[in-house]
């Protein structure tokens, strides 16, 4: 309707603060677009010198998780990409971490290790020896037990 103040108006948020001509930020796509062009490389000639997908590449200069097929080997792709390019890998896997809100999962870290082992009857944790056959397994937790 013609004349009518629209509700939508209430939503836009107005920036705080007018930028400067100075006031910039510069990604992590950025820096590696760039250095990536200062080599004169393209994707393609990246995909071929690393064995990286060009699909990958240009997901960590988007920094775009949603790219990769396998999340655990992100961190790899980064790192190598950085290195490639002669910056500092480990800074530039942290760059992408907080750009995209990607968060690995390494071996040791809280949130990957499972949250409690199974007991079995007698409290203890349940590890079965490796290369021992049913009767065996069997015939030692019955020992087991006669003892307690």
């Amino acid at each position: 309707m013609i004349g009518r103040k629209s509700t939508r108006l209430k939503n836009i948020k107005k920036p705080l603060k007018l930028k400067g001509f100075d006031d910039f930020e510069v990604t992590l796509g950025d820096v590696m677009r760039g250095e990536r062009a200062t080599r004169g490389k393209s994707l393609m000639d990246v995909q071929h010198d690393l064995r990286i997908k060009a699909t990958y590449i240009a997901g960590v200069e988007d920094c775009d998780p949603s790219v990769f097929d396998t999340p655990g080997f992100i961190a790899g792709y980064v790192r190598s990409y950085a290195k490639y390019l002669g910056m500092d890998p480990d800074a530039a896997f942290e760059m992408f971490c907080k750009e995209s809100g990607f968060e690995s999962i390494y071996g040791m870290s809280e949130r990957a290790l499972p949250a409690a082992e199974p007991r079995g009857a007698l409290g203890r944790v349940h590890h079965p020896p490796a290369r021992r056959c049913h009767r065996q397994h069997h015939a030692i937790f019955a020992a087991e037990r006669k003892f307690l």
